[in-house]
């Protein structure tokens, strides 16, 4: 069994890997999303499981984790599509411009 001090060191590595997890979730094709979440969710049950955590503390703690991370998640997506007009704006502005300079030259 870990120590109180290795078991608090997991726990943060995990709940500091949060928003990093969201990322990737976020960025894979929306049918795949609830399988990558459900992942998510089984392997902060097996590690807390692992750290020898009842399973009242190992379903209250993975339910928080997985809360903040659907969060996370949903605010990745919300900057992806963000980041995805910008460009596409960004696209179309470079696009009228290459158009009019075609027209003069």
């Amino acid at each position: 069994m870990a120590s109180n001090s290795e078991r608090e060191e997991v726990l943060e590595a995990a709940i500091e890997d949060i928003t990093r997890v969201a990322q990737m979730i976020a960025a894979i094709p929306a049918e795949h999303r609830a399988t990558a979440l459900g992942a998510a969710e089984r392997s902060y049950l097996q590690t807390v499981q692992d750290l020898g955590y009842g399973e009242t503390a190992t379903q209250k703690w993975a339910f928080a984790v997985m809360s903040r991370l659907r969060v996370e998640e949903g605010k990745g997506r919300w900057a992806m599509r963000i980041r995805l007009k910008l460009l596409y704006r960004e696209l179309i502005r470079a696009g009228s411009s290459a158009a009019e300079n075609d027209s003069m030259g």
